[in-house]
């Protein structure tokens, strides 16, 4: 499989700031690789962004239990809105 476009190389940026973090720093590339998947059951997650990935991300770790908490950090708000009504999706007459 040949990666290409905008995001195909990951922008770890994590040295640029002051301090210390002994966290994992993880990108989307990381997270979504099925071959080697990604525990983090028990964890507080941060996930950084509110893109579709993102948004996907965080709402995959909350709504299986993958995750002890997960927050979102965004640089603008945004209307976050379920899919689903009642187990049915919205858009469906």
């Amino acid at each position: 499989i040949v990666a290409s476009g905008q995001y195909t190389k990951a922008n770890n940026p994590h040295n640029m700031y002051e301090g210390t973090f002994s966290g994992r720093h993880l990108h989307v590339q990381d997270y979504m690789n099925p071959r080697n998947p990604i525990d983090l059951g028990n964890k507080t997650v941060l996930v950084v962004g509110l893109g579709s990935s993102a948004a996907e991300i965080a709402a995959e770790l909350s709504a299986m239990g993958n995750a002890k908490k997960v927050y979102i950090s965004a640089r603008s708000g945004r209307w976050v809105t379920s899919k689903l009504n009642n187990g049915k999706p919205i858009d469906s007459a």
